[in-house]
């Protein structure tokens, strides 16, 4: 998705992260996209954004779960419910800290 876009907000003193979705495709009904801090190449699950969202859109900015480091975040596209430990969907959003 050449046009997908959001915008990560993390204070890394308090750990806290949100994403403003700015342009991602609505996902299929039995797709999920969820998001990821990357340390070391490894991935950190940050929990999912839900399906409604894209419905009504009635938040501006979704919470993930908090991340004492990072040095990359990305949104994947994975199976409703999400992949826990590693992302097996195609990457929609990555971007470097």
């Amino acid at each position: 998705a050449p046009q997908a876009l959001t915008t990560v907000y993390w204070d890394s003193t308090s750990t806290d992260v949100y994403l403003l979705v700015n342009n991602l495709p609505k996902p299929a009904s039995d797709k999920q996209y969820q998001i990821w801090a990357l340390l070391d190449g490894k991935p950190i699950d940050l929990g999912l954004i839900d399906n409604e969202f894209f419905v009504d859109q009635k938040r501006l900015l979704v919470k993930a779960k908090n991340v004492q480091k990072a040095q990359a975040f990305a949104i994947t596209l994975e199976k409703k419910g999400g992949n826990g430990a590693k992302p097996a969907g195609a990457i929609y959003v990555l971007g470097n800290l």
